[in-house]
């Protein structure tokens, strides 16, 4: 059965054939198929209302379920029916929005979450959006999960929970990034005290050699030369080389613990 006029357009299969489609258009894919959430308005001057029973057993079919409503209820006044597997998890519900034409169903007057009597407000009416009484974004997105809860079974993760992981994780990131980088700056002056270190230890390393050098009472100083070695980056710092006069010695002069016309570390 078929009609292809204007608003009146639909087409009739049997349960299997419109699965077969379904399957069809990827054979590979073995499943699970999507759960459905069918809204229909039966004054749709747009869309024949034929076409939600035609929907129904499609996913049904595709879902491997039968095209027998599990349970029957009304939400805010209009028909619900649920189709549900062996487990009791509703894998296709359809909405009756009777006396309404073709749009999203909104209910301005009403919070969005019957739960919070104060909450926001679910949408407001304008082209192609229906002020029916009903906040149809509100029951489609709890069908799904996306509340946290689910109905029929359905599971799946809290999007307000998940974006708070994320936001936790990018502080993590950045915390980690603050440490690498003051540990870098500790590097740094690490190096740059170190190498100060050595230039006082080298300025001290001359100045004593100088006076070891002086003349005092008593005699010539019996220092022949003094050589500073420095070796940037070491972390011992530098050496110095002091030589005597050959066949002086360096005892009392404070210049050095032992020497002999050689070299004084």
């Amino acid at each position: 059965m078929k009609s292809y006029t204007g608003a009146d357009a639909y087409l009739s299969r049997t349960p299997a054939q419109w699965g077969d489609l379904v399957r069809t258009a990827a054979p590979s894919f073995k499943g699970p198929y999507p759960r459905v959430s069918i809204w229909h308005g039966t004054s749709d001057s747009v869309v024949n209302n034929a076409n939600q029973t035609e929907l129904v057993k499609q996913w049904t079919n595709a879902n491997g379920i039968d095209q027998t409503a599990d349970a029957n209820d009304s939400v805010d006044g209009f028909p619900h029916a649920a189709y549900k597997d062996a487990s009791g998890k509703t894998l296709v519900e359809t909405y009756t929005i009777t006396g309404q034409s073709h749009g999203t169903e909104v209910a301005p007057s009403a919070p969005i979450d019957p739960a919070q009597p104060g909450g926001a407000k679910c949408g407001k009416a304008g082209a192609y959006i229906l002020s029916a009484g009903i906040c149809s974004t509100y029951y489609a997105a709890k069908f799904f999960g996306l509340d946290g809860a689910g109905i029929g079974g359905a599971r799946c993760v809290d999007g307000r929970r998940g974006l708070e992981q994320r936001r936790i994780e990018r502080q993590r990131r950045r915390r980690r990034r603050r440490q690498r980088r003051g540990h870098e700056v500790h590097a740094r002056k690490h190096a740059v005290v170190v190498q100060r270190d050595g230039r006082q230890r080298q300025r001290s390393d001359v100045a004593r050699a100088r006076r070891c050098a002086r003349p005092r009472q008593g005699g010539a100083s019996p220092i022949q030369s003094f050589t500073i070695l420095s070796l940037p980056g070491m972390r011992e710092g530098p050496t110095s080389t002091i030589t005597a006069v050959p066949g002086s010695s360096l005892s009392g002069w404070g210049c050095a613990t032992t020497a002999s016309n050689g070299s004084s570390p």
